[in-house]
């Protein structure tokens, strides 16, 4: 299953989050000498300036640990993301975000139950926090539990009505019962949100597809080209409208 993407209507699998590991760096000052001139005289010592104190270097925390990882993953490093979501979790194992963090890498390593276990304590230790409930929602999705799915969705939309993401694997859902109308109402809004997220392009041209709504289809599918040139969306895209004449 690829979980870096929001599902489509044809059945993708999910987005999740991921990060970085924090890497600490040590400068080091050396003294440089050498030359055909003698060394100067030093200076008398009320003319010398005293150092600064050097300012405490502060640890890295649980948040920036997640920070990290989510800019790992977003570098394709899956075993650095994880280990700084490990990290956080050391850290602060009162910090939801580490265990959803956690969860979707373990998603991309194929570990279902230990995700699906990093995704409930994340909403046990905060019961407030989207991110899991639409993690879930997604492994739900790809397991053909649209059900389950749909709460999760509708209980992450509670918790955060303007996430265009969450608003269109809702549509998902809905196309994948095929609700097709109630799914392109979820892409609309979705668009509303966000104007340029793709997914719900490319969702919302899938379903005007298979409804035979060609003109609306080739829209969609040409917005999708203009805003993710070069990505397998795009290069869907360009068969479709070829393929319905556009």
């Amino acid at each position: 299953m690829d979980f870096r993407r929001l599902p489509r209507w044809r059945a993708r699998g999910p987005v999740l989050l991921a990060g970085t590991m924090l890497l600490l760096v040590g400068l080091a000052c050396g003294l440089l000498g050498g030359g055909d001139e003698p060394p100067e005289e030093p200076a008398p010592a009320d003319e010398v300036e005293e150092a600064p104190e050097p300012e405490p270097t502060e640890a890295p925390d649980a948040e920036a640990w997640y920070e990290e990882g989510s800019a790992l993953y977003e570098q394709g490093d899956v075993e650095g993301a994880l280990a700084a979501y490990e990290e956080a979790i050391a850290l602060d194992p009162a910090y939801a975000p580490g265990y959803n963090g956690r969860g979707s890498m373990r998603v991309e390593q194929g570990d279902i139950d230990g995700a699906m276990a990093d995704f409930d304590k994340a909403t046990e230790l905060d019961p407030d926090y989207a991110k899991p409930y639409h993690n879930r929602g997604f492994i739900y999705y790809a397991q053909d539990d649209y059900d389950a799915a749909l709460a999760e969705f509708n209980r992450a939309l509670e918790l955060d009505p303007n996430d265009p993401r969450i608003v269109t694997a809702r549509g998902a859902v809905y196309g994948a019962l095929g609700n097709l109308d109630a799914a392109i109402a979820e892409y609309d809004d979705a668009i509303e949100l966000d104007p340029e997220h793709v997914r719900a392009y490319a969702n919302r041209a899938q379903v005007y597809d298979v409804q035979g709504l060609a003109q609306a289809a080739i829209a969609d599918y040409e917005k999708v080209v203009e805003l993710a040139p070069g990505s397998e969306d795009a290069a869907y895209a360009q068969e479709r409208i070829a393929a319905l004449g556009g």
